[in-house]
């Protein structure tokens, strides 16, 4: 959320535009995070037998790799969420 907010900040300062929606670093950014949260759920119902159920000795590994994963995808959803829908331009 403090990402989100600084982003928010330097695009209501108009210091940046609002990345259009098509944009596929964009695309990635929001679909990577739960991509890596899914694999590594179901990484441990191979390993360990239930949904995010984790080796001994790896728990704390996965769960920063979760976390670093989840971040940029939550900065993004909160920063387009708060932004609203993308606007259209008037044609002349």
């Amino acid at each position: 959320t403090v990402l989100a907010a600084m982003w928010l900040l330097v695009m209501l300062a108009g210091l940046q535009d609002a990345p259009p929606i098509s944009r596929t670093w964009l695309r990635i950014g929001l679909v990577c995070g739960p991509l890596v949260f899914i694999a590594i759920g179901l990484v441990g119902v191979l390993s360990a037998g239930a949904f995010l159920g984790y080796p001994p000795g790896l728990a704390k590994p996965l769960i920063i790799a979760i976390e670093l994963a989840l971040m940029p995808s939550l900065t993004l959803v909160l920063g387009l969420l708060l932004l609203g829908t993308p606007q259209r331009k008037a044609c002349p």
